[in-house]
C-alpha cells in the first residue's frame, strides 16, 4: 500500500469517512468477504432442497428421508454458524462502537436449538394441541427474540450503509412472526430476502475494503 502524502484519502461506499484502520488492516480481507458473499449465495440456494426435502419428508413418513434432511439441516447450521461470525467480525471492525458477540453468539445458540431439536426428540402429534403448541413455543421463540434484538441493533448502527437498515428491518419483522408462533411460516420467503440482503452487504464491503488496499 502506498505512503503517498498526496494520495487521496480511502473513503466509504456511501461517503467520504475514512475506513476504520482496523476495517482496513484487519484479519477480514476483501478475499473473505468475497468468499462470505458466494458461500452466502451456496447456503441460499441450499436452503431450497432442504425444504422440499423437509416438506416430502413429512408427508411420506420415510426413514432415508428423514436421515438426508438431519444431515443437510446439520450442514446448513455449518454454514449458518460461519456466515453469522463473518458478518460479525465485518460488522464490529467496519463501524464505530459496534458489539455484536453477545448476540452473535445468542443467535448461533437459539438456531442450533431451532434444528437441533427436531432431530433429537419426536415431533409430537399435532392433535395434543398442548404438547405440540409447547413444543412450537420451545422451537421459535427463543430463535424469534433473538432475531428481534439482531435486527434492532442493526438498525441502530449510526452509519448509512446499503442494504443494512432492510436487513434490520427484515430480522424485526422476522422475529415478531415467529414469537406470534401462528404466522411462522411467512418468515421462510422474509429468510431468503435477508439472505440475499447479506449476500449485498458482503459484495459491497469486498468491494470497498479491495478498493482501500489498492
Amino acid at each position: 500500500m502506498s505512503n503517498n502524502p498526496y494520495q487521496a484519502p480511502r473513503a466509504t461506499v456511501d461517503d467520504q469517512t475514512p475506513l476504520p484502520d482496523n476495517f482496513i488492516h484487519g484479519k477480514l480481507t476483501w478475499k473473505k468477504l468475497n468468499a462470505a458473499a458466494w458461500i452466502a449465495i451456496f447456503y441460499l440456494v441450499f436452503s431450497i432442497p432442504l425444504l422440499g426435502i423437509s416438506y416430502y419428508a413429512e408427508i411420506e413418513q420415510d426413514k432415508t428421508l428423514h436421515t438426508i434432511e438431519n444431515i443437510a439441516s446439520l450442514v446448513s447450521l455449518a454454514l449458518y454458524i460461519y456466515l453469522i461470525l463473518i458478518f460479525r467480525s465485518f460488522l464490529e471492525t467496519r463501524f464505530a462502537n459496534v458489539n455484536f458477540a453477545t448476540i452473535t453468539y445468542l443467535s448461533i445458540a437459539a438456531t442450533s436449538i431451532t434444528v437441533l431439536i427436531p432431530i433429537l426428540f419426536t415431533e409430537p402429534a399435532t392433535d395434543d394441541v398442548v404438547q405440540y403448541l409447547l413444543y412450537l413455543v420451545a422451537l421459535l421463540v427463543p430463535t424469534g427474540i433473538v432475531t428481534l434484538i439482531y435486527g434492532i441493533k442493526l438498525i441502530r448502527i449510526n452509519h448509512v450503509y446499503p442494504y443494512l437498515k432492510p436487513l434490520g428491518w427484515l430480522n424485526i419483522i422476522t422475529g415478531v412472526l415467529m414469537i406470534t408462533i401462528i404466522l411462522f411460516l411467512l418468515v421462510i420467503p422474509l429468510g431468503f430476502a435477508s439472505e440475499i440482503l447479506m449476500i449485498l452487504i458482503f459484495f459491497s464491503a469486498s468491494r470497498e475494503l479491495r478498493s482501500s488496499t489498492v
